[in-house]
């Protein structure tokens, strides 16, 4: 079970945009924008080659913009964004 299938099974959480970033020397990093029953959102950022998953609680539209369109690696060194560390 993905984290995203988690989150959507028990959190009522909805995939709303899913992005996959380019591909460069040392990592790729995929996104995706969820929704939740409340209407809160979440960015997570995945790195697929190591380090795991960082999140992005009540991104701005500028970070959705990014995640849309821009360097996913602003957010993924972005202040905002926190690491889930060791537990996946």
């Amino acid at each position: 079970m993905s984290l995203v299938e988690f989150l959507a099974q028990y959190s009522g959480a909805a995939l709303a945009e899913r992005r996959e970033g380019e591909e460069d020397d040392l990592a790729t990093l995929a996104a995706c924008l969820l929704v939740f029953a409340d209407g809160r959102r979440m960015i997570l950022l995945e790195r697929t080659y190591s380090d795991g998953i960082h999140f992005i609680v009540d991104p701005t539209e500028a970070e959705i913009g990014t995640m849309r369109n821009g360097d996913l690696w602003h957010l993924w060194n972005s202040d905002r964004s926190t690491g889930l560390g060791g537990i996946l």
